[in-house]
């Protein structure tokens, strides 16, 4: 059951100037009976009201909270509303059948306005954009109090005739400036502040086309200083410490420092206010949004900054224009962002807001209970079925595909014997000479160098046996300080037998039977003992080393040579000349790791140095004239701050093209300044426009040859 007590006065004369006649001024207390109560809270239900019976119904609202866009609307709103608020109108409002509105924003936009207006109401037998009218007639009415304030797209002439008293509508209360509404409900008393219209700095001086304080003109409304400053008057003379302050606004107050600082002048507990178009609803405190209390009162202080700046434009012609009344209203409102919080002040952790989303996405409800009040949201939310169909299929729908090889070659230590393969070449022309295929050579049988272990064998087709894995490249056995040792030369030398090992364990060794006795024994099986014992070994061992050494040097250079003529004659670059062992097999002894043997497109490119910065492509291809059309793309280089650097590569499409314009252009000035063309050089297995590899502390790190020394990198 609900009660409503009324007191009506004569209303004072506007504080703008002549007050229509009858205005009048309205304070009610709403009483909700029993212990508890939920009120609705939604926003811009647009004039449609049937939906908002049918969500009371379904919440079983005790009573109603609208802000935003209510829907004062009547059949002469369209005479006085501007074309594109029609046409808002008309793509938004919920009334309008999907067809119709379909078929009026079809046409063209210079249609007259008459045309337009005509099918809009011949599309409908009532007024098609509010059903306002009939909550006039009583044809629809509300079972409970609905308490609203006026959005943007509202008639100014139609909520100034409920301030004259000409509409009253049961249960329907307006809150403004100039009323406010309390309730008694769950043990709670309650007080309503409300404030309609949008927030535009530039119009907060600016009447319009309404009376009094209220604003407006051609279908839309906004809220002015006055209105501001009326507000606060109207909440000093109602203050009461009893009870909890609610503060309603059509704009949202996360969004408009301004409107944060009216709800600390209006000591609010709670504020409810209008989101733009939300899907979903947000509950905050200021405390939970910004870092720090300064950072809180930076926004406030650019929002009084903000209103400020603009009044001081029309500071003279407001001041002149304003009667005393005006005057003191204008003031409060000067006061209200002027006054900025102490860090003392608790508001800004006590005070919660809630932003809501459109009706058609969800609404809000708070429950009042024992003096408690709770919230439950609601919201449709976002649609996300469409990614469904977005998903990639499970591996068993995957089409069958071919195995495609792993190319990638593994890692390569120093002084490791591998078969890496070379990356592929671009195909050569059919007269062309290539080069002989290199003979692959089984790899040697690996020389233990520490304690014998025997192989457990594999029955090859046994149930359960893994495949056998080939058998790994070993690292050649090196003597001291780095030398290549006997056992090492026979590896490398490949076809000769490893020597019998002689090292025996301590535990092994058999009593009265020296260590040196292991080259007798192993005489008297047959072996050939291991020769480097005493000086005339080591002499021995530092001889067939430098011989080594020779012998690699001598087929490197020859090798590199064989594969530099074979590259000339296909028309290629070598990009890297790996160096060869002992049995002609390639090992990489740059001390890094090798790239992977995948195919990469010939890129024919020139590189461009001491560009002035910042450069431009067409700059670039200004430098090269008539050829500037050959080239296919200009690479600007930038670094990790995007700044860019003084140089950059010009990309042809083939050499030919790329030689004629290095032949015409091997230099040129850009903005006064001097540069240089040559032939880009890539990195090996690199694209084109790679820069040259850091060098210092972020190179690759040197081998560690067995001796204790540390070897130098070779370059290839």
């Amino acid at each position: 059951m609900t009660t409503m007590e009324k007191t009506t006065d004569k209303a004072a004369p506007s504080t703008n100037g002549a007050a229509p006649a009858g205005a009048k001024s309205v304070k009610a207390r709403v009483v909700l009976a029993g212990g508890a109560a939920r009120i609705l809270c939604v926003a811009d239900i647009r004039g449609d009201f049937h939906e908002l019976n049918r969500l009371i119904r379904e919440h079983e609202a005790s009573a109603v909270i609208h802000t935003g866009d209510f829907g004062f609307l009547d059949g002469n709103s369209l005479e006085r509303m501007g074309d594109k608020i029609l046409r808002h109108l008309l793509q938004y409002s919920p009334l309008i059948p999907p067809a119709t509105r379909a078929q009026l924003l079809a046409l063209p936009q210079p249609t007259p306005r008459p045309a337009l207006v005509q099918q809009l109401t011949a599309s409908s037998v009532h007024f098609p954009l509010s059903q306002f009218p009939h909550l006039l007639t009583g044809a629809i009415t509300f079972s409970v109090p609905v308490f609203t304030t006026w959005g943007l797209i509202e008639d100014v002439r139609v909520v100034e005739k409920f301030r004259t008293g000409e509409y009253d509508v049961a249960n329907l209360h307006i809150l403004d400036e100039a009323a406010s509404v309390a309730i008694d409900v769950g043990g709670l008393k309650l007080r309503l502040f409300g404030l309609g219209g949008a927030i535009a700095l530039h119009k907060l001086f600016d009447n319009g086309e309404g009376y009094g304080t209220i604003a407006g003109g051609q279908g839309t409304m906004w809220t002015t200083a006055l209105q501001i400053g009326e507000l606060v008057q109207t909440a000093q003379s109602t203050y009461d410490p009893s009870e909890v302050r609610l503060f309603v606004a059509s704009a949202p107050i996360s969004r408009l420092g301004i409107l944060a600082q009216l709800s600390l002048a209006l000591r609010a507990d709670l504020t409810v206010s209008g989101g733009l178009h939300f899907r979903y609803h947000a509950s905050y405190n200021e405390f939970s949004v910004h870092a720090d209390f300064e950072s809180y009162q930076q926004k406030l202080t650019q929002a009084r900054d903000s209103f400020m700046a603009v009044y001081d434009v029309v500071k003279e012609r407001v001041d002149s224009s304003m009667n005393e009344q005006q005057h003191a209203l204008l003031q409060k409102a000067i006061n209200v962002v002027q006054k900025l919080p102490i860090r003392d002040d608790p508001s800004w952790t006590n005070t919660w807001h809630w932003v809501l989303s459109d009706a058609a996405c969800g609404s809000l409800v708070l429950a009042v209970s024992e003096g408690r009040v709770s919230a439950e949201t609601k919201s449709n939310g976002l649609g996300f079925s469409h990614r469904v169909s977005q998903a990639a299929p499970p591996p068993s729908a995957l089409p069958s595909q071919p195995q495609i090889q792993n190319t990638i070659s593994p890692l390569v230590r120093p002084n490791d014997v591998r078969t890496a393969a070379r990356p592929p070449l671009q195909a050569a022309p059919l007269n062309a000479v290539r080069p002989p295929a290199p003979v692959t050579k089984p790899l040697p049988p690996r020389v233990p160098t520490g304690p014998a272990v025997r192989p457990v064998p594999l029955v090859a087709g046994a149930a359960g046996t893994p495949p056998v894995r080939p058998a790994q490249p070993m690292r050649a056995p090196r003597g001291p300080g780095g030398s290549t040792g006997a056992a090492g030369q026979a590896f490398a030398n490949g076809g000769v037998k490893a020597e019998a090992k002689t090292d025996v364990k301590p535990s092994e060794a058999k009593p009265g039977v020296k260590p040196e006795a292991g080259n007798k024994q192993a005489e008297r099986r047959g072996a050939t003992p291991v020769q480097g014992k005493g000086v005339n070994g080591r002499a021995e061992k530092q001889d067939r080393a430098e011989k080594q050494d020779k012998a690699e040097k001598q087929e490197k250079q020859e090798k590199q040579e064989k594969t530099e003529k074979a590259d000339a004659v296909n028309g290629t670059v070598s990009t890297s000349t790996p160096a060869t062992n002992g049995n002609g097999e390639k090992e990489d002894v740059s001390g890094e790791s090798s790239p992977p043997a995948s195919p990469a497109p010939r890129r024919w490119s020139l590189y461009i140095k001491g560009l002035p910065t910042p450069a431009s492509e067409a700059e670039i291809k200004a430098v090269f004239a008539e050829h500037a059309e050959k080239i296919i793309l200009v690479k600007l280089v930038y670094d990790f701050q995007k700044k860019q650097k003084p140089f950059a590569y010009a990309e042809f499409a083939n050499e030919a093209d790329m030689q004629a314009a290095l032949a015409a252009h091997s230099s040129g000035i850009i903005k006064e300044t001097p540069i240089s063309i040559e032939v880009s050089n890539p990195p090996r297995g690199g694209d084109a426009f790679r820069g040259p590899r850091r060098t210092g502390f972020r190179g690759s790190r040197l081998p560690h040859r067995p001796g204790g020394s540390t070897g130098q990198a070779k370059k290839d």
